[in-house]
């Protein structure tokens, strides 16, 4: 189930931090707390049953030359919301009526951005066992068999020549998730395969202050379809809940 948020209007480019999922962070986080279900979400760091992702205008640009890393973008601003759960895909949209209502949103630069439009997409269901995705934004995958303060091999992104250890830390990822999100296990290969004449880029992206690397791309993915659904309703890889790992399908 998702839904898509679109805030303020068209108006001229300005500078933001290139750190700026926190803004949209600290957004959904006021929508939790009209529901009253903040503490059940932040008040600890369970794993966050959603995924989201941001658009930043058409004229979106970074700015090279920026010694305190700026990045170019221009209203109206995007983000796509999107849950397995019944239940707090009707909190969260609830919460967001509410805001509406007030004429409040998102704050970028002192400025509020109001709440313009809020619109369901439809409800997708997948029923076999191989689907093409496509990135919207980022993908981040770590390997918790390594030191996390060892950057190039914590993060680890598909390539031709490591695409088997990529997999077997997916997979460990995403049945972990599945069985802390869904209450159950679920017993299932996972196989991410690149497109032949696609490329996987690899990214690099500043997060709270530091940095992480990720990937972006077109894909295909092989599993279970219960696992398909679940990666396309909640993300796939890690820090979904911070605006990273969300799908599309492709075909």
């Amino acid at each position: 189930m998702r839904l898509k948020i679109i805030f303020g209007e068209t108006g001229d480019p300005f500078n933001i931090s290139r750190d700026y999922r926190r803004y949209f962070i600290s957004f959904i986080k006021k929508v939790f707390e009209k529901s009253g279900k903040f503490d059940e979400f932040y008040s600890s760091k369970r794993l966050k049953p959603f995924v989201f992702s941001v658009f930043l205008g058409n004229q979106f640009e970074l700015i090279e030359e920026s010694e305190d890393e700026k990045i170019k973008v221009n209203p109206p601003f995007n983000m796509i919301f999107s849950t397995g759960d019944f239940e707090i895909f009707s909190i969260f949209y609830n919460g967001l009526l509410d805001i509406k209502k007030e004429n409040s949103g998102i704050t970028l630069k002192n400025k509020i951005f109001q709440i313009k439009d809020i619109s369901l997409s439809r409800i997708v269901k997948i029923n076999e066992d191989s689907a093409v995705f496509k990135t919207v934004g980022i993908c981040i995958l770590t390997d918790p068999e390594e030191n996390s303060e060892n950057f190039d091999k914590w993060f680890i992104v598909p390539s031709e020549k490591n695409i088997e250890k990529f997999n077997q830390v997916l997979e460990k990822r995403m049945l972990k998730k599945y069985e802390m999100i869904n209450q159950k296990k679920i017993e299932t290969k996972i196989e991410l395969i690149p497109l032949k004449g696609e490329s996987i880029k690899e990214i690099y992206v500043k997060h709270y202050g530091g940095y992480l690397k990720g990937f972006k791309g077109v894909f295909t993915l092989k599993s279970d379809p219960c696992m398909l659904q679940f990666i396309y309703d909640y993300g796939l890889g890690v820090r979904t809940g911070q605006g990273f790992g969300l799908l599309e399908i492709v075909k």
